[in-house]
């Protein structure tokens, strides 16, 4: 049996709808940014009638602020938030799309910030 390879799709090409961050940032307030890592697709046959399916997977990077990283989540529950969140906004003639987390990072606590928030 094939494997159907999976092919890319240029990332600065596209963008996240702002709808799905406001709902997924809403779920997770520990979330300081999030971006497209990687896209791809594949194409599978329907047996019955041997017409295309698009199948896409989107994989995101995400960024934790350091006061939250306390709150942060296994990847599996961020994809599951995602999926969740895209099925809610986007009901009717959705492809196939699953979402990956490809990288988290937190960002670095800014003691300067801080200090001039306290003294200013």
């Amino acid at each position: 049996m094939n494997t159907p390879t999976e092919r890319k799709i240029p990332v600065d090409q596209l963008k996240i709808p702002e709808s799905l961050i406001k709902v997924f940032k809403k779920s997770n307030p520990e979330i300081a940014e999030i971006k497209i890592g990687d896209v791809g697709y594949f194409v599978v046959y329907n047996p019955m009638d041997f017409s295309p399916v698009y199948k896409f997977r989107v994989s995101f990077d995400l960024q934790i602020e350091w006061e939250d990283s306390k709150l942060r989540k296994p990847t599996e529950k961020y994809c599951s938030d995602l999926e969740t969140g895209f099925k809610m906004i986007y009901t009717k003639n959705v492809p196939d799309v699953v979402f990956a987390i490809g990288r988290v990072t937190y960002l670095e606590r800014d003691y300067i910030k801080e200090f001039m928030n306290i003294f200013s």
